[in-house]
């Protein structure tokens, strides 16, 4: 007789460990405070593809002036009028998959319901990172810095992140995220000051390293633009909460059979919502500038 799912598998047990390792949250965006992490959305399988209001997390704006002939306007937590797609994420992993888990266990192994559940949290963090840097990137009028030459070219620099920052006004505040590709970290590690000392710096705590005090992410998410010739690139300048993964913390865990592969699957999704917002919290403009240059 050959094996089932279910004699590798309890459905039960493993959603159980899955809820439970996304009840501790999830580190988007290496952890920094650019991204805004709710686990409190309602939406299921009915508002897939379509479109909901993204509340603020975490701020009520800033406080107003008035006169004696005036009362104060009275401010709902979650109000905001953006919206944003409602997407539904997920995960298969064959009975393969399983079964090399469940192998790994004996001394010195995880269960491999733990395994599953940790390694269902990264793949879910990691999608998650994807479509920040893919809502953050999306350009917006009056936010970005524009340096890219192509007879004269200009990489990153400190300079180039100060103007960026002044896009800001005075509404510039605490430094949040730069999120980099891969060839311009390298660049940063190569930029010193007048003493011959790196400009990019690695902290003792082993947090990310800093550029011009911002914490520094790297990802090739942020791949150079398709036919541009020498390559464009772009930095993005993150504020606090300016992004925001709103998903349900209670995913789904399914059993299936794939008839193509003549496997048996387990499938583990759940629904979230990411967005970029337009206008911060009590402020006018939005929480990211692009930079881009060479």
């Amino acid at each position: 007789m050959p094996t089932k799912i279910t004699d590798l598998v309890e459905v039960e047990t493993l959603t159980e460990a899955v809820t439970a390792r996304f009840a501790a949250g999830i580190d988007a965006l290496w952890g920094t405070t650019g991204v805004i992490a709710n686990d409190t959305f309602p939406g299921g399988p009915d508002s897939v593809g379509t479109k909901v209001k993204v509340p603020y997390f975490g701020s009520i704006g800033q406080w107003e002036s008035i006169d004696d002939t005036h009362a104060f306007t009275p401010r709902n937590i979650t109000q905001t009028d953006e919206e944003a797609i409602v997407y539904k994420i997920g995960i298969a992993f064959s009975i393969t998959d399983w079964a090399n888990m469940a192998g790994a266990k004996g001394p010195g192994g995880r269960d491999p319901y733990e395994e599953a559940a940790n390694q269902c949290l990264a793949g879910f963090a990691g999608k998650i990172d994807n479509m920040l840097i893919e809502a953050a990137s999306a350009p917006i009028a009056g936010m970005s810095v524009d340096v890219y030459n192509a007879t004269t070219p200009r990489t990153i620099d400190g300079d180039l992140v100060i103007d960026g920052r002044a896009r800001w006004g005075d509404e510039a505040d605490e430094r949040a995220l730069l999120v980099t590709h891969s060839k311009v970290e390298n660049d940063m590690w190569k930029l010193k000051d007048t003493t011959g000392r790196n400009l990019l710096v690695s902290p003792t705590d082993g947090n990310l390293a800093r550029f011009m005090g911002y914490p520094v992410g790297m990802s090739d998410r942020l791949a150079p633009a398709s036919g541009v010739t020498p390559p464009k690139y772009t930095t993005l300048l993150v504020k606090p909460k300016a992004l925001v993964c709103w998903y349900n913390g209670t995913p789904l865990v399914e059993t299936d059979r794939d008839v193509l592969a003549g496997a048996n699957v387990i499938v583990v999704s759940t629904y979230a919502v990411v967005h970029r917002y337009l206008r911060m919290p009590g402020q006018t403009r939005a929480g990211v500038v692009t930079l881009i240059h060479n």
